[in-house]
């Protein structure tokens, strides 16, 4: 059949009236035809009217944001409305790609000399969470958790800080080192002067891995993620009970970023033995029982990106194909993929409902 003709019956149906300039733009981006190639730029495009515009599509409701930093803040401050340090890419991107946030909390907390097993971190992640509530319930609320930020929510809830309600609450957990992260122990080796590498030394420096008062010791923060650390282990079945999506990081060198080359570094150095972001190892990062798939639709997505990547910092991939798209499977944690999908295969009037990487 037409194109046009079955776009209009699978999406429009979906679409409030007020997304409708929405649409428009989007065939303008595409104008069918039988012999044009599927081009980045036709997919940036769409890409870029989709996600923007999903706000105005009536897909969900909006919802209260938490954003939980992981390890490497140095200093601890008053939670802000916007992301005011950078952590998850600046205010721009991450508004953009969380349009379906009616606001949003980030938490600024030192986790350099504080490990995820400070009582006084956990209170303040379930304080932000929680919000205006006085009975501890996380409600109306989604959580969406970096690195070390999974381990001290998951320990506050363990402890009973505060409480998750399943029914009208998310949680979005990124790059997760549920059982450690190998790269902990190693660290040492760069803050005893060890290494020659600059691309370590700067890492090093840029995630304050080494107390300069104390040659060679690492950070509190750092050590709490030994897989040796007590009290690890208790923290992947409050996870599985409560994680409504997921993603592990699977290439040290990620996106090309300022972060690419010391990650690659530190992933030769430690040699984890299995694909990992840099950081942490996919075996450590993953949830038991969970299927991970290489697409940014999925729940649960298994990417080809590096620790820093999660946050947004370095965007989506160019060339890549979608297990590199880490912001548009953010977009996604309301269900709103399916119509930027059946957006892009109009530009190849392929309207298939199978899943292909989509390449922007």
């Amino acid at each position: 059949s037409h194109p046009q003709r079955r776009f209009g019956r699978s999406v429009g149906r979906s679409v409030a009236p007020r997304g409708r300039r929405a649409l428009d733009a989007t065939m303008r981006c595409t104008r069918p035809s039988a012999t044009r190639p599927l081009l980045s730029p036709l997919l940036l495009c769409l890409a870029g009217v989709f996600v923007g515009a999903a706000a105005a599509t009536g897909i969900s409701d909006p919802s209260r944001c938490v954003f939980l930093h992981g390890v490497g803040t140095p200093n601890s401050s008053a939670v802000t409305a916007e992301d005011t340090d950078g952590y998850w890419g600046g205010q721009d991107v991450i508004a953009k790609y969380t349009s379906y946030c009616s606001t949003r909390v980030f938490l600024h907390q030192d986790t350099v000399k504080r490990g995820w097993d400070d009582p006084d971190l956990q209170r303040a992640a379930c304080d932000a969470a929680v919000g205006q509530g006085a009975d501890g319930v996380v409600r109306d609320t989604i959580v969406i958790s970096h690195s070390m930020g999974n381990l001290f929510f998951a320990e506050a809830l363990r402890r009973g800080v505060c409480s998750f309600d399943d029914s009208s609450s998310k949680w979005i957990s990124i790059e997760a080192p549920w059982l450690g992260s190998k790269a902990a122990p190693w660290v040492s080796t760069i803050c005893s002067n060890e290494t020659t590498s600059s691309a370590l030394r700067w890492l090093a420096g840029k995630l304050h891995y080494c107390d300069p008062d104390v040659p060679g010791k690492v950070y509190r923060g750092y050590e709490t993620l030994q897989p040796s650390f007590p009290g690890l282990a208790n923290l992947p079945a409050v996870a599985q009970a409560h994680v409504t999506k997921a993603l592990c990081g699977a290439s040290a060198f990620g996106l090309t970023s300022v972060y690419s080359a010391a990650f690659e570094a530190l992933a030769a150095e430690v040699n984890y033995g299995d694909d990992n972001d840099g950081m942490v190892a996919v075996s450590s990062c993953q949830l038991p029982g969970k299927d991970y798939k290489k697409h940014y639709a999925e729940d649960f997505y298994l990417a080809e990106i590096n620790h820093a990547d999660g946050t947004c910092r370095a965007g989506n991939g160019i060339w890549g194909l979608a297990a590199r798209q880490p912001c548009l499977w953010l977009a996604s944690a309301m269900g709103n993929t399916t119509a930027f999908e059946e957006l892009a295969f109009v530009a190849t009037g392929n309207m298939t409902t199978e899943r292909q990487p989509v390449f922007v």
